[in-house]
């Protein structure tokens, strides 16, 4: 339910229903990244990256939330940081499986247009089933609806532009 309230741009609201969660169910890391993302669409950078470092701590690193703590750093300014965590997900792709979306995420931290879109068509093609759903409503990804690209995406997956 936060994550919807979340993508609904009601962040206040959402960040009262995580911090609900997180006191009943301190352990789960996910409602720890969606708060990361609230807090970084308020403006909250430093908030936003300790709690998507709480995510890490709680996931063992996995790397859905090292993508999320290298949008809360790019988005808090520590571009060097996301940098290096981007080429550790990168490298460890080549031994084993990492969701092409943890890059979609470390990218868009970057404001990178062209590696969010290029790593969403790969999260795509992975058939990734929560990829489309980011794609239309993740307010993390607003920078990049009005890119061609985008468009293109949204034809090639047979969705409305």
């Amino acid at each position: 339910l936060a994550y919807y309230i979340y993508a609904r741009r009601q962040y206040d609201r959402a960040v009262h229903h995580l911090l609900a969660v997180i006191e009943m169910e301190p352990t789960f890391y996910l409602a720890h990244c969606v708060l990361g993302l609230a807090y970084a669409q308020q403006a909250m950078p430093h908030e936003a990256v300790r709690a998507f470092e709480k995510a890490c701590a709680l996931s063992a690193g996995n790397p859905f939330t090292l993508g999320m703590l290298a949008y809360g750093l790019g988005k808090a300014g520590r571009s060097q940081e996301a940098r290096t965590i981007i080429e550790k997900l990168s490298a460890d792709a080549q031994r084993s499986y990492v969701p092409a979306k943890s890059l979609m995420f470390a990218w868009a931290g970057l404001d990178d247009a062209q590696n969010v879109l290029s790593w969403a068509e790969k999260s795509l093609d992975d058939r990734d089933p929560m990829t489309i759903m980011n794609l239309i409503q993740e307010p993390v990804l607003d920078f990049v609806r009005s890119d061609p690209r985008y468009q293109a995406l949204l034809h090639k997956i047979k969705l409305p532009c």
